[in-house]
């Protein structure tokens, strides 16, 4: 089995440079998960990858390298989804415990004399 998170990038935008990345969903939707900024230094004529998750906040030391922008995307995407396979779990385990409680909810009968 294939252990590569399954991630599309888009094109850079033309004013911005900015690069949304999105991970690919099980039913192929997207869900974007961080961007990466091009910090560009005239100074010393180099540029820096910038990688951000959706809040804006810096989740991977700057880089000139995209190669470690993928892998480290790729690495963030499959925690994303073990978060959110343990955090379905545990909404499916809590919907059953209500189910059965409610199930199992004695009926209290009446008698009429």
């Amino acid at each position: 089995m294939n252990d590569r998170a399954k991630l599309k990038f888009s094109s850079p935008d033309p004013e911005t440079q900015e690069v949304i990345v999105n991970r690919i969903l099980p039913d192929n939707k997207l869900e974007p998960i961080g961007k990466i900024y091009l910090d560009y230094n005239i100074e010393t004529n180099s540029s820096m990858y910038i990688s951000t998750n959706n809040k804006g906040e810096e989740i991977f030391l700057p880089t000139t390298d995209f190669t470690d922008i993928e892998r480290s995307f790729e690495k963030y995407s499959n925690e994303l989804n073990e978060i959110s396979y343990i955090e379905e779990y545990e909404n499916r385990k809590l919907s059953i415990k209500h189910l059965r409680q409610w199930t199992t909810k004695p009926t209290i009968r009446l008698i009429n004399r």
